[in-house]
């Protein structure tokens, strides 16, 4: 009977020494990830949106964020497609800038549009007086890149754009991904349309080509 407990005691001991040498391993990993990632002053895009995401602040000796893993190549390019009776064409480019709020060098995308009628006229332009390039914010884990679309009218908007595989070449290994998803929100919600501009004309709206809620796909060309 005494030997019987003995081996009970036994396995349980080893039973929890193994649990807490996985426990310290884990901690330990932790700790050399956390130490890596405060020892670097580069993050990547995927590793800056884990932060971005989970509402985390970025290590401090953070002073670039790069598109290490060439995430951005699938955005580059022009994109089409019509919508409620006009053509969009997106042409995203990158560009690095240093963000004044934190110092911090990234590596993002801005969008130049340009949104006709079916006869080709152009309805509004990002080159147009008062209106200017869509510009990015933050990639995030999901795919989607954010960027900020500032009208002459003060009626904002945020766009989402992802690059995806069209869903004929879903099956096919290395499709290239030819189609982008567009998702269209409200920016600010203080934006008049179509508020005077002070020489008493009116201004040009793109948000009112690109409504809150609108969802669009471009293909690329």
């Amino acid at each position: 009977m005494v030997l019987i407990i003995k081996t009970e005691l036994i396995v349980l001991f080893h039973s929890l020494l193994i649990n807490a040498m996985m426990k310290f391993k884990i901690i330990i990993a932790t700790l050399l990830i956390s130490i890596s990632l405060n020892a670097q002053d580069i993050l990547s895009l995927e590793q800056a949106a884990y932060f971005f995401d989970n509402e985390l602040d970025i290590p401090e000796n953070t002073t670039k964020i790069y598109d290490l893993n060439n995430t951005l190549d699938s955005f580059i390019g022009v994109w089409s497609g019509s919508y409620n009776g006009y053509l969009i064409r997106f042409t995203i480019y990158e560009e690095r800038f240093l963000n004044s709020y934190d110092q911090i060098e990234e590596d993002t995308i801005k969008i130049l549009y340009t949104i006709t009628d079916l006869n080709g006229n152009i309805s509004v332009s990002s080159n147009q007086n008062g209106l200017s390039a869509i510009h990015g914010i933050s990639y995030s884990s999901d795919g989607f890149f954010e960027l900020n679309l500032y009208d002459a009218c003060e009626n904002t908007r945020k766009i989402y754009v992802k690059p995806e595989v069209a869903q004929q070449n879903w099956s096919v290994v290395g499709a290239a991904k030819t189609e982008l998803q567009v998702i269209i929100t409200q920016g600010s919600p203080q934006g008049i349309t179509s508020d005077p501009l002070p020489n008493n004309s009116q201004c040009t709206s793109t948000a009112d080509y690109l409504p809150n809620g609108a969802m669009l796909i471009l293909n690329k060309v």
